[in-house]
Order: C-alpha cells, then structure tokens, then sequence
C-alpha cells in the first residue's frame, strides 16, 4: 500500500468523520442531494408527458442517458470533489505554498485528497435511474454491459481533466471563483444527446471537447452497443486530452509565484 493510497483512505476516512459528526446535517444534506439528482428524470418525466420529446430518443433511453449523466457526475463529486474548489480556496488564502512541502508531488496529493464520501450517494442515485431506465429493455446484451463500464472509466477520466485544467487556471489567473460555474454550466451540455447538436456539434463534443462521454456514448453503447473503433477513437481522444491537461497543470505550476501570484 503505497503513500498516495493510505493518504486517500485517511483522508476519506477524516472528512466522513466530520460528516457524521453532525448527523441531523449530513442527513439533511444526503437529502438535498438526492431531492436534485432527481431533477432530471422529473423534468424528463413533464417533457415528454407534454411533447414527444427528443427526436429519436424514448423517454425510457433518455432517462437512461440521464441516470448516467448523474453516475458520471457522483463518481465526480465523490472522488474529485474538492480537487479545484479547494485548491482555488488555498490560491485565495494564500495557503497553496503549504501544499508544496508535503512529500507528494502536488497534483498527485491534492488527487488523493479530494473526494468527499457523502457525494457516493449521488452514486446510488445515479444506478437507481439507470436501473429503473433498464426495466423498460428486453435484454442488454454482455459485451454492451462491458462497454459500457468501460466508457464509465473514460468519462471518469475526462472529469477528472476539467477539474485539473481549472485547477491549473486557477493558478494562472488566481481570481478565478469562477471558473467552475462555467464549467459546469458548459458541462451540463452533456445531459443531452450529441444528436441536437447536428454534425458540428457531434464532431466538437466527441473529438476536441468530448462531452459526449459523460452520458451519450456510454448510453448509446449499453442500449445499442458502440463500434470497437469509435470506442478506440474515444480512448485515444480522452487519453490526449488528459495529457494535455496535466501538461497545462504542469506548466501552470512553474509559473505559481507564491501567496496567490
């Protein structure tokens, strides 16, 4: 068990502590999470009680799309949770220098000390949408299943990018409060299938910004299934977009001048 894993579970362990301390509080607040998890399938629900929806989209596949777009954002919170909100906090405080004499390397400490246990529940959320959303299909075949795990991993991956580039942004251009609101407003795209966004949109969302692999792809591959090629394409567009990221965050970090620049 090497440092970055003990540090992550002691962490885990550290910040559930201090969930539970208050038990009214962290009841209320799994409450709330769960009440917004929701949301989604509710106003799906009202969209195509009222319409016919989606063009080419059932409302039992889109609520499945939905359910994932929540998966994918509860591993997220649950894992990543504090990794740019808290760096951007120390940036402000001018607290960031005590990170860098800790004996990780920087973006490997503030990885492992990032999640927040309480969002797991957004997880259960998320497999309950996705599992009620299943009900309506005659079978899924296997393979679909595998691919569809697999491209979980992919979109974990692709969010754990966004959180890193708006930590290395922060650093950058330290008044930067921000930037996640944009992002997540850029992300929330996501909750919808490629297909509104025309052949441009398709073509953006999948190989320069792959937004699509938060809902739409690994929806598409669990229902559908998904070409082995495309989902090559997609392993090799999210691995590239990782790397870069990482190099930003890397080149970022050379320019951090102390106590917020």
């Amino acid at each position: 068990m090497n440092k970055y894993l003990r540090a992550f579970i002691s962490w885990m362990k550290l910040i559930m502590a201090n969930e539970v301390a208050y038990k009214g509080n962290f009841i209320l607040k799994v409450i709330a999470l769960i009440i917004f998890d929701f949301f989604g399938p509710i106003i799906a629900l009202l969209m195509y009680s009222v319409s016919s929806g989606i063009p080419g989209w059932g409302f039992e596949q889109y609520l499945l799309m939905v359910g994932t777009f929540t998966l994918v954002w509860g591993i997220n919170d649950t894992f990543f949770d504090n990794l740019a909100h808290g760096l951007i906090h120390l940036l402000r405080q001018g607290e960031f220098d005590i990170t860098m004499l800790r004996p990780f390397k920087v973006l490997g400490y503030w990885t492992v000390t990032a999640g927040n246990p309480r969002q797991s529940f957004r997880i259960l959320s998320g497999l309950a949408i996705v599992s009620y959303a299943l009900l309506s299909f005659n079978s899924i075949v296997f393979v679909n299943i595998l691919s569809y795990i697999y491209l979980i991993f992919l979109a974990t991956l692709f969010m754990y990018s966004i959180n890193v580039l708006i930590a290395s942004l922060a650093i950058l251009f330290v008044k930067s409060s921000s930037l996640i609101g944009i992002f997540e407003n850029i992300l929330s795209v996501g909750s919808f299938p490629l297909t509104v966004y025309g052949p441009i949109g398709s073509f953006i969302f999948t190989f320069v910004f792959p937004l699509g692999i938060a809902a739409f792809y690994p929806a598409v591959a669990l229902i559908g299934g998904l070409d082995l090629i495309l989902i090559l394409k997609l392993t090799l567009v999210i691995s590239l977009f990782l790397v870069g990221n990482i190099l930003i965050w890397s080149f970022a970090l050379k320019r951090y001048t102390s106590a917020g620049g």
